[in-house]
């Protein structure tokens, strides 16, 4: 199998992940076993993929790809963040007003 072909079915499996975990970021336990899919995912892998790629030339189009997971995976991790700020914040909120009583 070719690099870009590697790349490409990794792209897409990871993809296909982060778009499932992006749905049920607000049901804990659904998230995490998304986030667990996707670690396994980069654990299993992502090592070979990484050997092929470097031992490889990159063109501009693996480039965007890497580029594009990159972006993807930064942005579940906002989403994420947000969903825990939110939850923090609201619990502070709560407590707030119970102890204001």
């Amino acid at each position: 199998m070719t690099v870009n072909k590697m790349l490409a079915e990794f792209a897409n499996t990871l993809n296909h992940r982060i778009e499932s975990a992006k749905t049920c970021v607000d049901d804990a336990s659904a998230f995490l076993a998304a986030n667990q899919e996707i670690e396994l995912l980069m654990t299993e892998q992502w090592p070979q993929l990484a050997d092929a790629l470097e031992a490889a030339d990159l063109v501009a189009e693996d480039r965007a790809s890497l580029q594009a997971m990159m972006a993807a995976i930064a942005e579940l991790h906002t989403l994420a963040r947000a969903r825990l700020v939110w939850a923090n914040d609201f619990e502070d909120y709560m407590r707030g007003a119970l102890t204001r009583r």
